[in-house]
């Protein structure tokens, strides 16, 4: 970990597993995403529910209106080149009010992936042209041919805070994880949930069986426990390494 100024970092990357505006060049990796992180951490937290449009805040989008809406699953990210794995994206709003910022990166370059409309099909629901594009998604699930080399099962869903959950070969399912939980069960002590804010998503290639993910999770802490300096904000970064293998 990165420590600053009383506010902590905690990047995460994963191994497993017109639509973006315009590019940067850039190398996206470990430090690329700590010194963004890093950064970040120099200022007061920022809650992604502040962003969010009325019209996706829960007493405006309920269960009910909520399920009206689908992805179209023609519309995954990186359905037109043929590759390996594919992204479907959840909308954000209901219980969903965080939204997460996605990025895609290449070998030299990186670029938002803005919030699509047409991604999704909203049913009967009037809401579609009330969204910014600037919004976010709620989270994203990994598609990938696991068990059949003609079908495309989930591989992985990361999708609320900070849950996220992964299966492999022949498997099923279980509970989800987060991406971090601080202090949980100790007394004395609140417990804290960090929140995934922002996802750079690594484009593969037509062989590849591996899918570089790293991510930011941020925060508001009340404290960080009496090993690590306390603060009235703290964002952390973190990095965990997964590998899967098919």
């Amino acid at each position: 970990m990165w420590q600053t100024f009383g506010r902590w970092v905690v990047i995460v990357s994963l191994l497993v597993v017109s639509v973006c505006v315009a590019s940067e060049s850039a190398e996206v990796n470990l430090d690329y995403v700590a010194k963004l992180a890093l950064d970040r951490a120099k200022h007061p937290f920022h809650s992604p529910r502040a962003d969010l449009p009325k019209v996706l805040q829960q007493d405006s989008l309920d269960y009910d209106k909520y399920r009206e809406i689908r992805f179209r699953r023609d519309r995954a990210l990186w359905t037109t080149d043929n590759l390996p794995f594919r992204i479907e994206f959840f909308h954000p709003g209901y219980l969903y009010q965080e939204p997460v910022h996605v990025n895609e990166f290449t070998l030299t370059h990186v670029q938002p992936i803005r919030f699509v409309q047409d991604f999704f099909d909203y049913g009967k629901l009037d809401i579609a042209n009330k969204i910014p594009s600037k919004t976010g998604y709620a989270g994203f699930r990994v598609l990938y041919p696991l068990n059949q080399t003609n079908q495309l099962d989930e591989l992985g869903a990361f999708l609320g805070a900070s849950y996220f959950r992964l299966l492999g070969k022949d498997q099923r399912y279980g509970e989800s994880a987060r991406g971090l939980a601080l202090d949980c069960g100790e007394s004395g002590r609140p417990e804290e949930f960090p929140i995934f804010t922002d996802w750079w998503l690594g484009k593969p290639q037509p062989n590849d069986k591996e899918l570089h993910l790293f991510a930011i999770s941020d925060w508001q802490a009340v404290s960080l426990g009496p090993t690590i300096l306390r603060a009235e904000t703290a964002a952390i970064a973190a990095v965990a390494i997964a590998r899967a293998n098919f």
